[in-house]
């Protein structure tokens, strides 16, 4: 059994060279590692060469383009019979291809494995975390209390694909939770690149939870998924959403269709790209599909975010500068309730500032709380994660 990991880098080759040691210190030889550089003008190339690896292909691209167009650069280059995604601030645990590789014998190679995994901070990227932090985190509703592997009921998928549809998060979409077979990918190339819209694993994900015969549900965190300070979660954090989208190179405007223009919002460029990924989906598998995108849901989530921004920049522009674009049912049921929040809130001390600004990031409810388990330690580094914690003894 061969296994393809891709490992799209941008300038971030201190990270890189983490994940590249988490792949290369596995007990398991037949994999493949394909880097597909974005134009770094770091010395990747030559780090790479120094390994003297021939497992570990160097790819790059000649000028920066999106994160969707290069990581169809690197999967185009995957010749294994699985592939895993991983970021360039990311790292397998220990036992990742062995731990795998039972599972697709006892389940017979099922189409797709989704896994929990670990979420490791660097230090200093999120508030009270100077040290490093390290979470078990569940991602999912069908994996909570769950302590063995099991097939995921083609009915509950395609309801989780429902609600990626209606904006509700019920799992994580980041491609580093998912083992997927190259005839699955393959068995989507009739609906264009396996990577679709400025959010690749949004479309990705759903695409596969719609798609794939088998499923295997695996609680154990076989990966960790790093924040660190140049990462898109350390934007997304830190209240610095355009930077990361730009950090990104996700271009919503050039990837908007038309017919789209209508209902968009000013708010979250995450919920703007949600969207812009769902209508992918909704266009490829149409005759699969039952359930519409909920473009209603989307422009609620928008208004919600502005009226928050609103909160945090003191400043009422943003969600003023809605009015005119919304429809009667709108500003009677959303707009005016929370307009009338956001002025009595922002004038008061600091502290009710803060709470209404909780109040707003949660009472959307686009993403339910996960059980995280918190790993006790100090992290200075994910590769201190990798030596010191391994994933059996976390479940």
């Amino acid at each position: 059994m061969k296994f393809s990991v891709l490992l799209p880098t941008r300038n971030r080759l201190h990270y890189l060279k983490y994940a590249i040691s988490s792949v290369l210190r596995q007990n398991y030889a037949n994999w493949e590692l394909i880097i597909s550089d974005n134009a770094s003008e770091e010395p990747i190339d030559a780090y790479v060469t120094s390994l003297c690896d021939s497992r570990i292909r160097y790819l790059r691209q000649t000028q920066f383009v999106s994160v969707t167009e290069n990581w169809n650069h690197a999967l185009e280059s995957a010749s294994g019979d699985y592939v895993i995604m991983l970021g360039d601030d990311d790292c397998l645990m220990q036992d990742f291809f062995t731990t795998v590789l039972r599972q697709l014998e006892t389940f017979k190679l099922p189409d797709m494995i989704y896994t929990s995994g670990f979420l490791y901070y660097y230090p200093d990227v999120v508030p009270n975390c100077p040290r490093g932090c390290l979470d078990v985190f569940g991602n999912a509703s069908f994996l909570e209390k769950k302590k063995e592997a099991f097939f995921l009921p083609k009915k509950l998928a395609l309801s989780l694909v429902q609600d990626s549809l209606n904006f509700r998060v019920q799992f994580a979409y980041n491609m580093q939770h998912a083992i997927l077979s190259k005839r699955l990918i393959d068995s989507l190339s009739s609906k264009g690149p396996f990577f679709q819209s400025p959010y690749p694993d949004y479309y990705a994900m759903t695409a596969s939870m719609l798609a794939a015969s088998s499923i295997l549900a695996l609680p154990e965190p076989i990966v960790t998924v790093g924040v660190s300070p140049k990462s898109f979660g350390f934007y997304y954090f830190n209240n610095k959403e355009k930077e990361g989208t730009s950090f990104l190179n996700a271009s919503i405007s050039q990837t908007m269709p038309e017919a789209l223009i209508p209902y968009i919002l000013p708010g979250s460029d995450m919920n703007t790209c949600w969207l812009l990924a769902m209508e992918a989906i909704k266009n490829n598998f149409s005759k699969e599909l039952s359930h519409p995108v909920n473009y209603s849901r989307y422009r609620f989530l928008q208004i919600i975010q502005s009226g928050k921004q609103s909160l945090v920049n003191n400043d009422l522009r943003e969600l003023t500068s809605l009015w005119k674009k919304l429809t009667l049912k709108e500003k009677v049921f959303f707009y005016l309730p929370l307009l009338i929040f956001v002025c009595l809130v922002k004038n008061m001390p600091s502290f009710f500032r803060r709470a209404g600004i909780y109040f707003l990031s949660k009472c959307p409810r686009s993403h339910p709380h996960f059980i995280k388990k918190h790993i006790p330690g100090d992290f200075m580094n994910i590769m201190e994660v990798f030596e010191n914690i391994h994933p059996s003894c976390s479940i």
